[in-house]
């Protein structure tokens, strides 16, 4: 005997069901048995930067704008195939509380699945853009399979009508474009049994501007009830965000000398340059000085750079550096007339979250000075007379003084 998996189901239109156990938002059971995780659902996830479609199934279903379609061989007792899950049942979502998942009753008997959930419409799509979703199965022996498909509009929003897809199990139509399969040849144990992310960059676009949808197409052969393969399976937290913006920084730091006397003074320059091709908005320039220093400091943007014009001590401070931009740092720094051995500086440049910096060695930027103390040391000795008696005494002030710029230990 089989075991059929009760679904929540988001009806557009009536649709009639063949006879079978009720569909329940409380229980879900694969064909490998019940399956129920119960563990408090993760929040809520933000959306990926730049993001032009984020979705994690946490309202109707299907979210709005977004299609579901069972173009398997046989209608099954679950006639929309993709449906929401919610709750710990099969199991919890990767976010939120809902996930959207599809199982082998989209077919009876042993047929071909083919199930398909597709986005809203996506609207400049770009060589370079990213796609991203989290999926997993039962863990079961039954292999389940996934494809992600892609469809460009041939005319407004042609790939959200209803022979986009083409017709029967086989066909595909518009959606000829594959960006991955999750599972391509249906091993066993073949589908994660643990939610896992999968991504996929587009390429081979024409200039564009590009519309269209991706589609996520269950498709299993030899699926259902009485097949040899198909399970279970759901998919959280699908995005499609822009290009990963990247940006070469980098930063320089000198005073133009090798050696610093205690006592005395350096000046530093300290230049953080973006060579592009993103821009970096909120990278942070940071510099700890020694604790033999005393510093202030100024800073001069080019190129459409941005820092804060003047402060002390320390600095950490967040930039705008567009491409071809940078920030110029001048700190005026006394050096302590106690300080020995080497003064060694370190500057560094970051880049702010979602930007990536493809030559990260550039970021940082030490400047390292011999001390060598220079002390003008001086001494004076007077008895305040210029006679002496024999058989008498006198009386000797002597005085050793520094003048410096340097201390004098041990002279």
């Amino acid at each position: 005997m089989r075991l059929l998996i009760p679904f929540v189901v988001a009806l557009v239109t009536p649709l009639f069901f063949s006879s079978g156990p009720a569909f329940s938002q409380a229980e879900s059971v694969s064909r490998a048995g019940a399956i129920s995780e119960q563990s408090s659902a993760h929040p809520n996830l933000p959306a990926a930067i730049n993001a032009t479609l984020a979705e994690g199934f946490e309202g109707t279903f299907p979210p709005t704008g977004w299609i579901v379609r069972n173009q398997s061989t046989a209608i099954g007792t679950n006639p929309t195939c993709w449906n929401q899950f919610t709750g710990t049942t099969p199991w919890v979502a990767h976010s939120g509380v809902n996930h959207a998942g599809a199982n082998f009753n989209c077919t009876s008997g042993s047929n071909t699945i083919s199930g398909w959930l597709i986005t809203s419409a996506i609207t400049g799509l770009a060589n370079g853009d990213q796609v991203s979703f989290w999926t997993r199965g039962s863990g079961s022996t039954f292999p389940d399979r996934l494809e992600l498909r892609l469809c460009l509009d041939s005319t407004p929003d042609s790939c959200g009508l209803a022979a986009s897809t083409g017709s029967g199990s086989a066909a595909v139509g518009n959606f000829t474009s594959v960006l991955l399969t999750v599972n391509p040849t249906l091993v066993a144990n073949g589908y994660p049994g643990t939610f896992t992310q999968f991504s996929a960059t587009l390429a081979g676009l024409p200039a564009g501007p590009n519309n269209g949808r991706l589609g996520f197409r269950y498709f299993v052969t030899n699926g259902g009830p009485s097949g040899a393969n198909s399970d279970i399976i759901s998919i959280d937290d699908v995005s499609v965000s822009g290009p990963a913006a990247t940006a070469d920084l980098s930063i320089t730091k000198t005073d133009g000398v090798t050696t610093a006397t205690p006592g005395g003074a350096v000046i530093y320059t300290i230049t953080a340059s973006n060579a592009g091709p993103s821009g970096a908005s909120g990278s942070t320039v940071a510099d700890t000085f020694p604790a033999s220093e005393t510093c202030t400091w100024t800073c001069l943007g080019a190129g459409g750079g941005t820092c804060t014009v003047a402060g002390s001590g320390n600095i950490n401070d967040s930039v705008n550096l567009p491409s071809g931009g940078s920030t110029t740092y001048t700190a005026s720094c006394a050096i302590s007339a106690a300080a020995t051995g080497s003064l060694a500086n370190t500057a560094t440049v970051a880049t702010p979250a979602g930007v990536t910096d493809p030559t990260p060695g550039n970021n940082s930027a030490t400047d390292t000075d011999t001390l060598n103390a220079s002390a003008d040391l001086a001494i004076t000795k007077t008895d305040g007379v210029t006679t002496a008696t024999p058989g008498g005494s006198v009386t000797y002030t002597i005085t050793a003084s520094n003048a410096g710029p340097s201390n004098a230990i041990a002279a």
